[in-house]
């Protein structure tokens, strides 16, 4: 599902339950930012709670591209804990 977002004042392309390869380890990528491309993917892969996450890691990169991996990280995994956990958010299929 691919739609436009806007993240401080830019817009976005959003592509949703994205079918990533698997790089030569046999991984997939959970989520991707991609600055020039002003494209946010996250994976087809990926459910509910571990979605949520990803998908608040990928647009916090897009707000603020210089935020270290660790706080992007950090923050998007306290955020979807208040979200899921406590506040009961879920995904409208």
């Amino acid at each position: 599902m691919d739609f436009m977002v806007q993240i401080m004042g830019v817009m976005w392309r959003f592509r949703d339950r994205f079918r990533f390869r698997k790089n030569k380890k046999g991984e997939r990528y959970r989520g991707l930012c991609e600055l020039n491309k002003k494209t946010i993917k996250v994976g087809s892969h990926v459910k509910d709670k571990e979605h949520l996450e990803i998908a608040i890691h990928e647009v916090t990169h897009a707000a603020d591209w210089y935020k270290d991996e660790e706080y992007v990280d950090q923050f998007s995994k306290d955020l979807a804990t208040i979200l899921y956990d406590h506040l009961g958010y879920r995904r409208i299929k």
